[in-house]
């Protein structure tokens, strides 16, 4: 077993006695590179046991560094991961982070440092930092204290008080970039000699120094004192000692002026009558505020008065109204029992007639069988087959940027054209069903349909109350027995229990998520109504796919939809490796969901890992943004879950809410969930 030094992060939230930190770099001969995947299988990441974590409070996203070595039991304790952490190391490599600064601008760089602060969506503090400026010099190492209430990190004063190693750039430190989603990050291990410096100290960090040394030398008169003294005075950095040269210059130079001016100012007549004229004018003035502040009071005082009189007659109208209106309720009580009385009256009196009918009528009523009322006749169905002109779609980044473009024609703003395409090819690629909902459902779902399926597909309007399946089985076997893929539309999908009449249709969902190639060229879409007549979406709805709720992507605004150029997907394997497992996300299903729905719980997490391994573009949204608006928060709103008592959890998985999906902002806040922000 070889040991190995990495830098990682924590990927989870640690609620158990351990962790497992995924693998961002890797010590190699002295130096800190890169790490890939599969250099720590399975999936990139280590076992980390409690007592090694970095901090005792361990977060998402928290850096560690550790010596590792190899688990020789890792396939009997199924650990899931091969390398074990066995030292937590002290020498955390260097980040490197931006100062929107200059170097040469000390007290500018103080001041950012000290008050303004460095701002991060991860931990900052417990290690060295190096400090990247606005013209390109980087120096360091500092440290910053833990963040403030503001989530911003700032510096101890007197940790700037010694100077600082400075770099002409960052190549110098020839650091390692990692990523750690969309975020890239810098670290240097080791540093380097450096190459000059930079002086941070206040002004007063210097005479403080300068002090120490006048103090130490009026003490000691012994050798040994003095020699103390003069082993001091050498530790005093040069740029120390250049600065306060400069001051004591400017501090002689400003003194004898100030010497030869004083007999000049005392003697002069006309500064003698500027100073009383000043004098007056400043008491003329604080006379002059208070006056106005006086009446400033007094204005407020005769509001106030008002306002209380106005408040009173408020509340004598209120009382007023109080009696009138309990006065009425006690006459309409008292008239409500006198009907209700006089009814129960003439209710005894008629009993004894309506008992004698019921008895002279019983035996007519009891000689012959009511008839059986007639079964309704079986409606048919409305479907509607279409067949046109389709460009060919060959593979999945073809039919992206196809089903993209189409959506951007009828409105769509990129970002949410982009979201959308993603997420719909992700469930369809998995087998699931892709359901829609809003006032713009069915115009996505035919626009989704002819984009991806134009040449050929099924159209079916689901009627109310519809519980025969057996009517559903042959448009089904029909759309399936296609050449090639073919989308099946159902309109309305939700104005009868799905269970009820789309059993086959369940059956295929369910045997897909299981794993057997059940109906391989059915695509399912379904439309969710919102009226009076529709079926609110229930637990077997929202496990078979995503939820994409139309009005909370962004639209254009008067915008005049395009047509859409048809498109046939053609069968093929998913090009893009996927992602692996997110434990937080894991996490956040038992909190949410605590009853089990397996189908469900395989569905999210099977298209959080494909959205994970598709390849980044500007705009779109991480894979978690995604499976949270479309898997997962649907179904717990379905469930009547209140997200408000869930922040906690939303803010560890947001500790910066304005880089959090759009849709996903609009759909919390419209649940009842706005304190995540």
């Amino acid at each position: 077993m070889i040991p190995r030094i990495v830098l990682g992060f924590c990927a989870e939230i640690a609620t158990t006695e351990y962790t497992f930190a995924y693998v961002l770099a890797a010590a190699h001969e002295g130096r800190l590179l890169k790490a890939d995947f599969s250099m720590f299988p399975p999936q990139g990441s280590i076992y980390v046991p409690r007592p090694l974590f970095p901090h005792q409070s361990v977060r998402f996203r928290d850096l560690g560094f550790w010596d590792v070595e190899e688990d020789p039991n890792f396939g009997d304790r199924n650990r899931g991961a091969k390398y074990r952490a066995f030292r937590l190391r002290a020498d955390v490599p260097a980040e490197v982070v931006r100062v929107d600064c200059p170097s040469y601008r000390a007290d500018e760089v103080r001041q950012h440092l000290i008050e303004r602060g460095i701002e991060a969506f991860y931990r900052l503090d417990g290690r060295d930092l190096m400090l990247e400026f606005a013209d390109g010099v980087t120096a360091g190492p500092v440290r910053v204290e833990p963040a403030d209430d503001d989530g911003r990190f700032r510096c101890d004063p007197e940790h700037l008080g010694q100077p600082l190693g400075a770099w002409p750039n960052r190549g110098a430190l020839q650091p390692v970039l990692v990523n750690m989603g969309q975020t890239a990050r810098w670290f240097v291990w080791p540093l380097p000699r450096p190459e000059s410096f930079i002086d941070l100290a206040s002004t007063r960090q210097v005479l403080d120094s300068l002090q120490h040394i006048g103090i130490s030398q009026e003490l000691y008169d012994d050798l040994i004192g003095k020699l103390g003294f003069i082993d001091h005075a050498s530790l005093v950095p040069p740029l120390h000692r250049k600065r306060l040269q400069v001051l004591l210059d400017e501090a002689l130079t400003t003194g004898k002026q100030l010497e030869a001016c004083v007999p000049l100012l005392r003697d002069d007549p006309k500064m003698l009558e500027a100073v009383e004229q000043y004098k007056h004018q400043v008491g003329e003035e604080y006379r002059r505020d208070l006056e106005t502040q006086k009446s400033q009071l007094g204005d407020e005082v005769g509001e106030l008065e008002a306002r209380k009189k106005g408040v009173e007659d408020q509340i004598e109208e209120v009382r007023k109204r109080l009696i009138e209106e309990e006065s009425l309720k006690e006459k309409t009580a008292e008239s409500v029992a006198e009907a209700v009385f006089a009814r129960a009256r003439q209710a005894q009196k008629e009993v004894h007639g309506m008992l004698a009918e019921v008895a002279v009528l019983r035996p007519f009523l009891s000689n012959g069988a009511a008839p059986t009322p007639a079964l309704p006749a079986a409606r048919a169905l409305a479907v509607e087959t279409h067949r046109h002109e389709a460009v060919p779609l060959a593979g999945t980044d073809a039919a992206y940027s196809h089903l993209k473009s189409q959506l951007e024609n009828i409105g769509l703003q990129p970002r949410s054209a982009s979201a959308a395409a993603r997420e719909t090819l992700t469930a369809l690629s998995l087998g699931q069903a892709v359901f829609l909902q809003g006032s713009m459902a069915a115009v996505l779902a035919r626009t989704i349909t002819s984009a991806l399926s134009g040449a050929r597909w099924v159209e079916l309007d689901v009627p109310a109350d519809m519980k025969d399946g057996a009517l559903v089985k042959p448009v089904v076997e029909a759309a399936a027995a296609e050449e090639g893929p073919t989308m099946l539309v159902l309109n309305g999908a939700n104005r009868s229990c799905i269970d009820a009449y789309g059993s086959d249709l369940i059956r295929i969902l369910a045997e897909r998520a299981a794993g057997v190639p059940s109906a391989p060229g059915l695509m399912l879409i379904g439309v969710l109504s919102e009226g009076l007549s529709a079926v609110p979406p229930d637990p077997v709805l929202t496990a078979l796919g995503p939820i994409l709720h139309t009005d909370y992507l962004a639209w254009k605004r008067g915008w005049k939809a395009r047509p859409t150029h048809p498109g046939q997907l053609t069968a093929g394997p998913w090009p893009h490796p996927d992602g692996p497992d997110e434990a937080a996300l894991d996490y956040l299903l038992d909190e949410l969901q605590p009853t089990p729905n397996e189908l469900w719980r395989h569905n999210v997490l099977a298209a959080d890992r494909r959205l994970a391994g598709w390849p980044g573009e500007p705009g779109a949204p991480d894979a978690l943004d995604s499976v949270l608006f479309g898997w997962v928060l649907p179904r717990c709103t379905a469930a009547g879950v209140d997200l408000s008592e869930h922040a906690d959890a939303f803010r560890q998985l947001f500790p910066e809410p304005d880089e959090m999906d759009p849709r996903l902002r609009l759909l919390l806040k419209a649940h009842g969930a706005a304190e995540v922000f």
